[in-house]
């Protein structure tokens, strides 16, 4: 059995796509006998990088069942983000670069990070969290154990609007990372095809898509969700679940709902409010309920409560909430791109062209007003996650693309190690 290191910005109890995924495969892993060993920070959340007065995590070694969690400190400091930004404008070297980006964690402590016994592979997600893959090629180097990263991309908005988020993961320090690593591990093909237009190498890309445990996820209750949110037994009610925020389309749906409260349409949005979304927030009709981040009771009753779940995001490299929406039979809009757009551009919802509320208000409007298409989706969306992304095929699939790592030949380290 292989002693294997994962790398992640944050892991459970702390909650996200990101999270989940990195705690699914580590569980597996170390369900098939495997050392596992996840190095991560102490936040609980994105504003944890950022605000001196968010929740931490105590920091330090636990287990998590099987599984050795270690989580190190974050530097949090006033002016932290301006100042990043400005370092940032200047010339500094790719293999600094890394350590200093303003939107992810400053964890120095993870570049030295104590691994003990040395590692067959270390597996660091997700960009564009520097620090973190930095931490994990420096690790692999300095034991030459082979490296795997899932950079998890978001494609961004398109065009100028898009253009500083696609710089963040496509920095050339990461992109210097990803053509390091033994293998890339990729969500979609439209991730694979942009890391090799980056010229990664072909034979070094792999997709991998995550999946889930239908039965955790449904079973909520209508009756309950609905009473508890103050929402009509007979109102068609669109849900989206996610970081309230421009990229993830939750501006442009409070919009929307807004527009259509006289149609009786109601909207419930959950999730913690960023910076970018508080004023439209604030300005949401009464028909729209939002809601803080929800536990695992209330998802369930969540999912149970909507008729349409809406993830119009350009910042999700798959989306495994649309498939937790779909194992409830509940259809699903998504924007054209990334993850997202493939997995609904096959079945089981409608596609928006970009996350605007005018594009938003002709597709939701469709489905709101013809329940036998909401129910033929959500039926074809529930087929596709029973057949193709059920948690146990996909991460035990996942891991068998790490144990092949593992046995692979080791590579001895040469030459300096440097910052990575």
């Amino acid at each position: 059995m292989a002693r294997i290191i994962q790398l992640v910005h944050r892991y459970p109890p702390a909650r996200g796509g990101a999270e989940s995924h990195a705690h699914s495969l580590a569980s597996v892993l170390a369900g098939r006998g495997h050392e596992i060993v996840v190095h991560t920070t102490t936040g609980t959340s994105h504003d944890s990088f950022v605000n001196p007065h968010a929740p931490h995590l105590p920091k330090g070694m636990a287990m998590d069942g099987a599984v050795s969690v270690c989580r190190h400190p974050v530097w949090v400091f006033p002016g932290q983000r301006n100042l990043l930004r400005a370092i940032n404008l200047l010339p500094i070297p790719v293999s600094i670069a890394p350590w200093l980006f303003p939107w992810g964690p400053v964890c120095p402590s993870l570049s030295s990070a104590e691994t003990g016994k040395p590692p067959a592979v270390v597996h660091a997600m997700g960009f564009p969290h520097g620090s973190i893959i930095a931490a994990g090629g420096k690790i692999a180097r300095r034991h030459g154990a082979r490296l795997a990263i899932t950079p998890f991309w978001h494609p961004g908005a398109a065009g100028k609007a898009g253009s500083s988020h696609r710089r963040g993961f496509d920095h050339p320090s990461l992109v210097a990372l990803a053509r390091r690593a033994d293998i890339l591990i990729v969500q979609s093909r439209s991730e694979k095809s942009h890391y090799a237009e980056l010229g990664i190498e072909a034979e070094k890309i792999v997709m991998a898509p995550p999946g889930i445990n239908p039965e955790t996820v449904s079973g909520g209750d209508r009756r309950r969700g609905r009473s508890e949110w103050g929402l009509p037994d007979d109102a068609v009610v669109i849900g989206h679940l996610a970081p309230l925020c421009q990229g993830k389309g939750a501006v442009a749906l409070v919009e929307t709902l807004s527009a259509m409260a006289h149609l009786g349409v109601h909207g419930i949005l959950a999730g913690p409010v960023l910076p970018d979304a508080r004023k439209a927030v604030g300005l949401a009709g009464a028909n729209i309920r939002i809601l803080p981040p929800l536990d695992d009771r209330q998802r369930r009753d969540f999912f149970a409560s909507i008729d349409i779940f809406c993830l119009p995001s350009v910042l999700d490299s798959f989306g495994l909430v649309l498939l937790e929406a779909w194992s409830n039979g509940v259809p699903c809009v998504a924007a054209s791109v990334g993850g997202p757009g493939e997995l609904v551009g096959r079945a089981g919802g409608l596609l928006v062209k970009e996350p605007s509320a005018s594009h938003l208000r002709q597709a939701l409007g469709i489905l709101a007003a013809d329940a036998s298409l909401r129910q033929r989706l959500g039926e074809e969306g529930k087929a596709i996650v029973r057949r193709e992304y059920l948690a146990h095929d996909r991460y035990q699939a996942l891991a068998k693309i790490l144990e092949g790592l593992a046995h692979a030949e080791p590579t001895a380290p040469t030459g300096s190690p440097g910052i990575f």
